[in-house]
């Protein structure tokens, strides 16, 4: 699934290797010593995206510079911009970039150059610019590009605005996208994937998936829906798709991680070791939690869902990683989740006495 994490670049660099290195230091006089040795600063960089559905591509040492967040290359780049035959291109595709870097300065620096708003950037899945100003919640930005910018502009990936501010942090731009006529909010993409999706994603503002299926959004439409909401923790959404009978598949493990959903989104409370615990995580959990021991009773399951969460490591596998849980919330949540097993089916666990 298309995940709009960040457009933080990986360098996987062939040519331009020499230039690349220049620009890490972020160095104005360094980059003018290499122009005037080499002649030619506009050498294209290999990269990858982080998103793992894209491929490797090239991209211009103005973005690459935007990318890394190198101000002074950025100011180099523009400076020299008589030296670069497609810099008006160059330019828009870092602004557009620079939108998923939380920096005004650079933004502005690069606005002040006149981007030309009808054009797309490829490192961003060849979204236009007001569209990534709404995915990172860049709320003046967004209501300043609104009014000369193409708000029924559709990718080439066929999304349009409403698949990018879905998973906006800012509540506020989400409002006004959706007082905007003639989205479709039943628009599928390339991928097959319809914005009811991203927005059962947002991890921001849980409220986007109801609002746009009150505009007309029909989550019924697209397929693996489940998958999404479990990616996104959105409570909303997952009591939606439960109310309404839409297919939930607890049983089946994520098609990426393997994991069921339960320990998929349990685990998901830590980061590279360690817990990083929210509000709505612990919520999300717990309404899954009641889902899944439901739709064990209902289904003749008990036994099932006792072995998959025990041989699983939901609860071991999460005390290798903190030696202290009694004052995290989130762990109320595996005990509520034993001691509702144990209500149901009969059985019993004994925990270490430090983890009562």
């Amino acid at each position: 699934k298309l995940l709009f994490a960040a457009f933080f670049l990986f360098t996987f660099n062939v040519l331009g290797q020499d230039l690349k290195k220049i620009i890490d230091k972020n160095d104005e006089l360094k980059l003018q010593k290499f122009l005037n040795k080499e002649g030619d600063i506009n050498q294209p960089i290999l990269i990858k995206a982080v998103d793992e559905e894209s491929d490797n591509t090239y991209t211009t040492p103005l973005s690459y510079a935007v990318g890394y967040d190198y101000p002074n290359a950025v100011k180099f780049f523009i400076d020299n911009k008589d030296k670069n035959p497609d810099f008006q291109k160059d330019l828009t595709q870092a602004f557009i970039l620079s939108f998923s870097r939380d920096d005004i300065t650079v933004i502005d620096m690069l606005w002040a150059e006149n981007p030309d708003l009808s054009l797309t950037c490829e490192l961003c899945h060849n979204a236009n610019a007001i569209m990534i100003a709404a995915r990172y919640g860049v709320e003046d930005w967004y209501f300043k590009l609104k009014p000369l910018s193409d708000l029924q502009f559709v990718t080439s990936e066929n999304k349009n605005l409403l698949h990018f501010v879905a998973e906006s942090s800012s509540e506020k731009i989400i409002k006004d996208v959706l007082t905007i006529d003639g989205l479709d909010y039943n628009l599928e993409s390339v991928n097959g994937e319809f914005p009811v999706a991203y927005a059962a994603m947002n991890t921001h503002y849980n409220g986007v998936f109801e609002d746009f299926i009150v505009n007309g959004a029909n989550p019924k439409l697209q397929k693996d829906l489940f998958e999404f909401v479990i990616e996104g923790n959105n409570s909303n959404a997952l009591n939606y798709i439960f109310d309404n009978g839409m297919e939930t598949n607890f049983w089946e493990p994520h098609p990426e991680y393997g994991y069921i959903a339960l320990t998929y989104a349990l685990m998901k409370t830590y980061v590279a070791g360690e817990l990083v615990y929210e509000e709505n995580q612990d919520k999300f959990c717990q309404t899954l939690i009641e889902m899944h021991i439901q739709d064990a009773s209902d289904e003749g399951k008990v036994d099932e869902m006792w072995e998959v969460v025990y041989s699983g490591g939901v609860f071991y596998g999460v005390l290798d990683l903190s030696e202290d849980f009694n004052s995290i919330d989130v762990f109320a949540t595996y005990l509520d989740l034993w001691s509702k097993l144990e209500d149901l089916g009969g059985y019993s666990i004994l925990f270490p006495k430090k983890y009562y």
